[in-house]
């Protein structure tokens, strides 16, 4: 995967995917997290060591580790189910990966 190909596939989870439909009680299939787990490999390897990111890219990063985490907690409290199929456990790999990004880990974890 280049790197804007993985741009576009945040900006897109950001506005249209995760970031929108986790609203609505919505989570992708593990095939698609894996694709989102990709992307953010990729950014996170074509990134590493730059000392600025791109607006619009930090920003569709923000809103992903941001809403998805929120629109979760809030289902969560009202006793609704996250689907086994993305669990938590996807949560915490996506925002591990983003964290990484933004603070220039050697590795995500």
């Amino acid at each position: 995967m280049t790197f804007e190909e993985a741009r576009a596939i945040i900006e897109f989870e950001a506005s249209e995917g995760i970031a929108y439909t986790s609203r609505h009680g919505v989570y992708p299939i593990r095939a698609r997290v894996e694709e989102i787990l990709e992307a953010l490999r990729t950014i996170h390897r074509a990134l590493k060591g730059q000392t600025v990111i791109d607006r619009k890219l930090a920003a569709s990063l923000f809103v992903i580790s941001d809403q998805v985490q929120g629109n979760m907690g809030g289902a969560l409290e009202r006793g609704i189910p996250i689907s086994e199929e993305f669990s938590t456990l996807s949560f915490f790999e996506i925002d591990d990966l983003i964290l990484a990004i933004f603070e220039d880990w050697d590795e995500a974890n």
